[in-house]
């Protein structure tokens, strides 16, 4: 309006810049012909904006009349942006995570592996001991194979399941995840029931 007639661009439009939330220098002198630069854009109200600021010249034959400042709002395109870096990163890490799980599901089968020799082998209180070894190493097995799931690189295994035999396996995974300050009690119905399913997939 006639109040910007005669001013600076700075002085009309509150350009700072998004990384350092300082006040910004002109554009129209601080960037090349056609160079574009993102900015944040304060409003009288304190409205935050990313703006995407270009300029050119205006000119007319050989003469510089001027500068020609287009202002564009980004930030539908940044949050999107924004988006696609964070799905790529949980992309990352399940992939990791996937990896991981994978390892660590061998090395438990090894262990499932030596805790039934030695539960064959012993008696008594021993044999009890390896039993409880082997049910730890279950359970942890059954969390890596819900990770190797989540990953996508565990194949689906389909097959008949007890459902209460199912949550009475998950229990204590779940109770370890809640910690000491939390109480997971079940109430598992009756007859049995049963579903076809892969035990590590909760779609």
């Amino acid at each position: 309006g006639a109040e910007a007639q005669g001013r600076l661009l700075v002085e009309v439009v509150g350009l700072f810049e998004g990384a350092t939330d300082q006040p910004a220098k002109n554009p129209v002198f601080d960037l090349a012909e056609g160079e574009s630069r993102s900015y944040v854009l304060v409003s009288r109200a304190g409205t935050r904006t990313i703006v995407e600021v270009e300029c050119f010249e205006n000119r007319s034959a050989d003469q510089v009349l001027g500068s020609i400042v287009t202002v564009r709002d980004i930030s539908r395109r940044r949050e999107m942006e924004d988006r696609l870096v964070q799905s790529q990163r949980m992309e990352a890490i399940a992939n990791m995570a996937g990896g991981l799980a994978h390892d660590f599901n061998n090395q438990l089968t090894v262990i499932l592996g030596y805790a039934d020799e030695l539960g064959g082998r012993l008696s008594g209180e021993d044999r009890e001991q390896a039993l409880e070894i082997r049910q730890a190493a279950a359970v942890a097995s059954s969390t890596t194979s819900q990770l190797l799931a989540l990953s996508r690189r565990g194949a689906e295994r389909c097959e008949v399941l007890n459902l209460n035999a199912v949550i009475c396996e998950v229990r204590p995974v779940i109770a370890h995840g809640l910690g000491k300050t939390r109480t997971v009690t079940t109430e598992l119905g009756t007859p049995l029931g049963y579903i076809r399913g892969d035990r590590n997939r909760s779609e």
